[in-house]
């Protein structure tokens, strides 16, 4: 009535929406005039958040700011990592600029002599990628490779950096930089929960060649005018479920590869 106020109610069979305001022709976003886009989900469940004072909890914003007063970056290419130990990696609320969250080679089966890794982000901390020194660089939000019994859960917001990555970039998909949002690459018993990637600048989230995956109540949401956006491009792989998911992109909304 006042011309002003939009009201959406949501009902049980419809636990997710999407309402997007502005912008033009969806195929061909405008720059200028950004599209909003408003997400409706349901509320997280409070046993999933762990302690930030759990004695095997490691608060990645207090972890950081030390690292970084202690090793300040000198240079483009920066330190390498090293492995960190067997714990719960919290991140709390917060604005962080990195290369992406990546977890190469980690043996979570206690069976085998490994331990399982959780990574939980807080709802209100925003994982922004950096702008790469190059297309060939492979910096997903998230990377997971050649890993086991790994649990991601929580509802930051994991941001691919499509949009500034494509500001130099020719937008087509074969001079794009592959850079899936979520990747999950020869590893098994992997799960999210509730992760929300966006603005990625290729495939929303992809498997490849992996074993007793489980999604749920993901979201993968990139603009229409960005260069080869999947939803969900599960190219190959075993036993994979998805329970919920809502995805945003130009291409395929659903994709499936060799199994």
């Amino acid at each position: 009535a006042d011309r002003k106020t939009l009201t959406f109610e949501m009902v049980k069979d419809l636990p997710y929406a999407i309402v997007i305001i502005n912008g033009d022709d969806p195929q061909d976003a405008s720059t200028t005039n950004p599209q909003l886009t408003l997400i409706n989900d349901p509320l997280e469940e409070p046993a999933k958040q762990p302690s930030l004072s759990a004695p095997n909890v490691l608060n990645f914003k207090t972890f950081s700011e030390n690292y970084l007063r202690k090793n300040p970056i000198t240079d483009s290419v920066g330190q390498i990592c090293r492995p960190a130990g067997s714990v719960t990696l919290y991140i709390p609320a917060g604005v962080y600029l990195w290369s992406g969250l990546k977890i190469h080679n980690w043996n979570g089966d206690a069976n085998n002599g490994g331990k399982p890794l959780f990574v939980y982000t807080d709802e209100n901390a925003l994982m922004i990628n950096r702008q790469k020194e190059c297309r060939e660089a492979i910096e997903p939000a998230i990377y997971i490779a050649y890993s086991s019994y790994i649990t991601i859960s929580g509802r930051g917001i994991h941001d691919g950096q499509g949009c500034l990555s494509f500001s130099t970039d020719r937008k087509d998909a074969k001079n794009t930089p592959h850079q899936g949002g979520v990747v999950i690459k020869k590893s098994n018993n992997i799960t999210f929960n509730d992760t929300y990637m966006r603005d990625s600048q290729q495939w929303n989230w992809e498997t490849h060649d992996v074993v007793d995956i489980n999604l749920n109540n993901i979201k993968g949401l990139s603009p229409y005018n960005h260069g080869w956006i999947d939803g969900l491009n599960l190219s190959s792989g075993k036993n994979i479920t998805v329970n919920g998911s809502i995805t945003l992109g130009n291409d395929d909304a659903f994709a499936t590869g060799h199994y």
